[in-house]
Order: structure tokens, then sequence, then C-alpha cells
């Protein structure tokens, strides 16, 4: 996205801080259950499974074309780490 000028109506931009992240993607299926599944297991993760110390500045979600069926769907979740 060229600028905030570009987000369609009804979404807003945020701006994610640069660095280093760890990428965890979900399994396939309904996202009341994945979703929250997935933060489970990577809150339940040791420091060092994720490859560095994770630096809670900016993690994020990402919802793409795998993502169109909620009821059968994969996301991922990106972990700031240090």
């Amino acid at each position: 996205m060229a600028s905030d000028a570009d987000v369609p109506e009804g979404m807003v931009a945020k701006k994610v801080p640069a660095g280093k992240f760890a990428v965890f993607t979900s399994e396939k299926g309904p996202a009341p259950k994945v979703v929250p599944e997935l933060w489970m297991k990577i809150n339940s993760l040791p420091q060092t499974a994720v490859g560095a110390d994770r630096a809670y500045r900016a993690d994020f979600e990402i919802y793409d074309q795998r993502a169109m069926d909620p009821q059968n769907l994969q996301m991922d979740v990106y972990i700031g780490i240090k």
C-alpha cells in the first residue's frame, strides 16, 4: 500500500514498526477454533522456541486469501523478536 489514502473505506491503516518477526501459521479450520489455538500455542512456547526473545512491541495477524472462508481459514501470526 503506497499511503494511508489507499485504504478502503471502513478500514484503518496501522503502521507496524520495522523489526524481526517469527511467523506462525495456524491449522486450517473454523476461525473461532484455530485463531485462539495458535495464540495459546505461541504463548506457551519457551522464549528459545521463537528464535530470539520476544520484543513485545508489535505482534500482528495476517488474514489473506486463505481466510476467505471463515469456516476453513488459515492465517499467520507475526511475533516481534529482538
